[in-house]
């Protein structure tokens, strides 16, 4: 990791103390993305499926190939300190909102 991007993560997404604070020399990364199941695409995909009697290989082969999930808004990355790592239980849809406040 470069100066630069240790610089954009050095604060932690969660406590928002500066990531040595713990006087640990590590840290960690978090990646969130939010996924949807895209409806139409999973409902031709089942209807393939049972046009083949039930064969899911078959359908997957003869069919278009299409997303059947896309991300839903932005991904959020952030850095975390060690001690949130450790001692914080670590819900997604919490450390999403929390991240927000930055």
């Amino acid at each position: 990791m470069k100066e630069n991007e240790l610089r954009e993560k050095a604060e932690c997404g969660l406590c928002h103390r500066k990531i040595g604070h713990t006087g640990m020399p590590v840290f960690w990364t978090v990646k969130i993305q939010h996924w949807g199941l895209k409806a139409g695409a999973m409902q031709r995909q089942s209807g393939l499926e049972q046009f083949f009697g039930g064969h899911v290989a078959l359908a997957q082969a003869m069919g278009a190939n299409e997303d059947m999930a896309e991300v839903i808004g932005d991904e959020i990355e952030f850095g975390v300190c060690q001690e949130c790592a450790m001692g914080k239980p670590m819900v997604i849809g919490f450390m999403s909102e929390e991240t927000k406040d930055e």
